[in-house]
């Protein structure tokens, strides 16, 4: 028979005959990670807590964009999901926000920003077009401009003084930034999108914090 902490067992036993939603499953980890700080956790030590978020668990209301001492992890098998995951992110999304995007060439950050967009209030995301030499691209919506830079063919201090990015980041926008890997500067409050992709499942793992 398994012995869980007296607060953490009365948890258990509050959900044991129901089907656990998400906001279920997050309240039953803070159980846990309370009891494991108590005199129940002296022999364990909790340093970092990440939530993987299955298939079945996502969900249209549960938020993404957390405290930054949580990560979030969910994947996509298409475009189509990559797309919705963007929009269900960007609806979540308030200025001043720069969204710094991570991954390879073919990795999907595009089209997860069409999705971004959409969630933002942008009327048309098919119009949504990496700005590989142009470097940023303006989107106008009704409560503000979005800007998407793409860093791809960034050349150095002197490409991003041509495109005034210092004066962008200090507007009261949101920000989505592709290619973050070559940002040179310290932005405020970033989010930031790590995305991985397996080419034999084709699947695409998207990390945030």
């Amino acid at each position: 028979m398994k012995h869980h902490p007296p607060c953490f067992r009365a948890s258990l036993q509050r959900r044991a005959y129901a089907p656990l939603c998400s906001e279920e499953l997050i309240g039953l980890l803070g159980d846990l990670y309370e009891c494991l700080r108590g005199p129940w956790g002296t022999r364990l030590r909790v340093t970092r807590l990440v939530i993987a978020a299955p298939a079945a668990l996502r969900h249209e209301n549960l938020p993404i964009i957390r405290a930054r001492t949580l990560m979030e992890i969910q994947s996509s098998e298409s475009e189509q999901e990559t797309f919705l995951l963007g929009r269900k992110i960007g609806r979540q999304l308030q200025p001043p926000r720069t969204i710094l995007l991570y991954g390879e060439l073919g990795s999907g950050k595009t089209v997860l920003v069409r999705g971004l967009t959409d969630g933002l209030g942008v009327r048309d995301p098919s119009l949504v077009r990496s700005p590989s030499y142009t470097l940023v691209n303006e989107y106008p919506t009704e409560n503000g401009t979005i800007y998407h830079l793409d860093f791809y063919r960034l050349d150095g201090l002197r490409d991003l003084y041509s495109i005034g990015l210092e004066e962008i980041l200090a507007r009261h926008a949101i920000v989505i930034i592709e290619w973050a890997e070559k940002l040179l500067l310290e932005v405020k409050n970033p989010f930031s999108v790590r995305i991985r992709v397996d080419p034999e499942r084709g699947v695409r793992r998207f990390e945030f914090g």
